[in-house]
C-alpha cells in the first residue's frame, strides 16, 4: 500500500465520524454549539482528519489538551476556534495570540503572573473552575479575585467558563447533580462579577451531553462518542453508535510446533500439543498492551487466542490450522469491538484507542474510497495522485 511500509495500519471510516456527530446533535442537543474534543490525537484516531471532516458538517469548536495540538490543527488549515485545556506557558501567549487560540486559566498564580509580565497582543480565555474533581481550575474562594484581575487587564479577553465533571457515566448521579449545582452557582457568581459577557459555559463530556441539561449549559464537549465508542456500554441511545477504527496486522511467520515448546519471552507459553503458532507484526511499542495476552484476535473466519508474552514489535497467536504468510489479522473491526479488545487489554475504552502508537499509519476511508494515508514516521499521502507532503516539518510560526 501506498504510504507506509509495514504491514500493521489503522483505518478510519469519517463517514463514520460524521454520522455519529450529525445523529447526536439531532436528538440531543441540536440548540446547542458542539466543541469536539479532538486531544490525544482525537483518542488515537487522528485529529487533524477528524477535525476536517467534521467541519464539512458545521462544526467550528475544538478542544485539544496542548498548544502542540492547537498548532498541529493550525498549521493543518483548521480554521475553528480551538481551546487549550492544559497550561500553557507565559512566554507562549504572543504564539497563542497570533494564531488564534483560547488558552484556558486553571489557577490564581498563573493569571497573576500572566497579568503582571505578560506585554504582548490580546489573549482570548476559558475560566476552568474546580467542582470536584479536584484536577485543575479555580476554586470558588478565588474567584473574586480571578475576576478582578480579568477585569483590570487589557490583554486578557474572558470568553468562557468550564468544569469538568468526574462520575458522568455512572448510573449514581448523586456526585454529578453535586457539581452541577456547584457549577451553575459559581457560573451565575462570575457573570455578576465579571465586566464582559462569558458567553461559552461547559461541563458536559460525552456521557454527560445525553443527560438533561440545565439551559445555561450552551455549548456541548464531545470525544470518545465522536469516533462511535460509548464512555459505558450500557448507555441507551436513540440509534447506534458507528465505531470509525479498525486494526489490523498480518502473520509475519507461521510454524507448526511439537507438544512441550517454548513460545516467547521468558518461555512464558508452553505448547500443550502440536500447535500452529503464528507470529503477528504488532506489539507493545503500537499498543498492544502485555495484559492481552489471553486475548483474542480475528483470522479469516476464525477466533484466535494470543499465547505467550507480548514483544514490542510482535505477538504470537495459537492457529486452528495453516494460514500463509500475509494473513490479515483483526484487533479491531467488524468482528471484534473497541469494548471486546478493551476488556481483553484490561483497560478502559478511554485508554484503548488512545495507546495504539502514532507508528501505526492511518488510513482514512470517505464514500468507501481511501482518501488519505498519514503515516507520522513518514509523511501525509493523498491517495487520488500519488502526490505526497511532508508530515513532520517546522513551519515559521509568527511569534
Amino acid at each position: 500500500m501506498a504510504g507506509f511500509y509495514r504491514d500493521t495500519w489503522i483505518e478510519i471510516k469519517l463517514d463514520h465520524v460524521i454520522e455519529n456527530v450529525a445523529n447526536l446533535k439531532k436528538h440531543f442537543y441540536h440548540d446547542k454549539r458542539i466543541l469536539a474534543v479532538v486531544k490525544a490525537d482525537s483518542y488515537g484516531h487522528g485529529s487533524v482528519m477528524v477535525a476536517k471532516a467534521l467541519e464539512t458538517i458545521g462544526v467550528d469548536f475544538f478542544g485539544v489538551a496542548t498548544l502542540d495540538e492547537a498548532l498541529e490543527l493550525r498549521l493543518h488549515g483548521i480554521r475553528g476556534d480551538i481551546l487549550v485545556f492544559g497550561l500553557v506557558r507565559l512566554s507562549d501567549l504572543e504564539l497563542v495570540s497570533r494564531n488564534n487560540l483560547i488558552v484556558s486559566i486553571t489557577s490564581v498564580e498563573w493569571l497573576k503572573n500572566a497579568v503582571h509580565n505578560y506585554p504582548g497582543p490580546k489573549v482570548r480565555t476559558h475560566l476552568k473552575v474546580e467542582t470536584g474533581l479536584h484536577r485543575l481550575g479555580i476554586r470558588l474562594p478565588d474567584l473574586d479575585t480571578v475576576i478582578n484581575l480579568l477585569n483590570e487587564s487589557p490583554r486578557f479577553s474572558l470568553e468562557g467558563l468550564y468544569s469538568h465533571l468526574a462520575t458522568a457515566p455512572s448510573s449514581d448521579e448523586t456526585y454529578y447533580h453535586f457539581q452541577m449545582a456547584s457549577f451553575l452557582s459559581i457560573f451565575k457568581k462570575a457573570s455578576e462579577l465579571s465586566l464582559s459577557t462569558i458567553s461559552y459555559v461547559h461541563i458536559t463530556n460525552s456521557a454527560a451531553s445525553l443527560k438533561r441539561l440545565p439551559k445555561e449549559i450552551n455549548l456541548i464537549r464531545l470525544g470518545l462518542m465522536i469516533n462511535g465508542v460509548l464512555p459505558k456500554k450500557d448507555l441507551a441511545l436513540p440509534f447506534a453508535l458507528k465505531p470509525s477504527l479498525s486494526l489490523y496486522s498480518t502473520l509475519v511467520d507461521v510454524k507448526l510446533l511439537p507438544k512441550g515448546s517454548k513460545v516467547g519471552y521468558n518461555c512464558d507459553y508452553e505448547t500443550e500439543a502440536e500447535e500452529w503458532i503464528g507470529t503477528v507484526a504488532i506489539g507493545y511499542a503500537d499498543g498492544i498492551m502485555p495484559a492481552m495476552t489471553g486475548g483474542k484476535v480475528y483470522v479469516e473466519d476464525n477466533y484466535q487466542k494470543i499465547v505467550g508474552r507480548i514483544c514490542m514489535d510482535y505477538c504470537f497467536v495459537r492457529l486452528d490450522k495453516f494460514y500463509p504468510i500475509g494473513t490479515k489479522v483483526e484487533f479491531i473491526g467488524p468482528h471484534i469491538s473497541v469494548d471486546e479488545f478493551t476488556e481483553d487489554n484490561h483497560t478502559h475504552n478511554y485508554h484503548a484507542t488512545c495507546m495504539l502508537s502514532d507508528r501505526i499509519p492511518r488510513l482514512y476511508y470517505q464514500n468507501n474510497q481511501l482518501i488519505a494515508t498519514v503515516n507520522k514516521r513518514y509523511y501525509l499521502c493523498k491517495e487520488e495522485k500519488n502526490k505526497c507532503i511532508p508530515y513532520k516539518f517546522t513551519p515559521k510560526l509568527d511569534r
